[in-house]
């Protein structure tokens, strides 16, 4: 019966991400270094620049650029960013598993009861799930870089490996 229930993609798929999606939910915290980077979106946004204080001047104290992009749009949408950042970083991570159990299968060849277990073995690493919602952009870099990685590895472009 397990094997019959895992053999097919959309269960494997469901068996894998809800309880990522419960543990991200579970253990959903914004870090404290995020605030940094939404400082500087706001004040990138309201066109102080990038500046921590606006009285400083242009000053680098973010640690991720692209996250400091985003929090600027977020901004001048008048998003929240402390909601939208943490759900932008779930989903990068609900990617990554859905990549990571298409690449053990199709590019490593791996058995559907192997790649279901090494996804799982991420998906449900609570260091990982804590990390989906950290207001940091760690999820979107690990997404990034395992299809980079994947695409190099396999000789595909990014957007194959994206899309594929």
């Amino acid at each position: 019966m397990w094997e019959r229930f895992i053999a097919q993609r959309r269960w494997r798929l469901l068996a894998l991400l809800v309880p990522y999606l419960w543990m991200v939910g579970r253990y959903h915290f914004v870090c404290d270094d995020a605030y940094i980077s939404f400082r500087y979106g706001r004040h990138l946004a309201r066109g102080y620049g990038l500046t921590y204080n606006v009285a400083d001047g242009p000053v680098e104290g973010y640690s991720n650029f692209l996250w400091v992009l985003l929090s600027a749009v977020a901004e001048s949408q008048l998003w929240d960013v402390v909601w939208w950042s943490p759900v932008v970083s779930a989903l990068c991570g609900v990617l990554l598993v859905v990549r990571m159990e298409a690449c053990c299968r199709n590019r490593l060849g791996m058995g559907v009861a192997a790649s279901f277990v090494a996804t799982a073995w991420f998906a449900w690493c609570p260091v990982a799930t804590v990390w989906s919602t950290s207001g940091l952009a760690t999820m979107p870099f690990a997404l990034l870089f395992f299809v980079t990685a994947e695409s190099l590895f396999f000789k595909r472009s990014v957007v194959q490996s994206v899309l594929l």
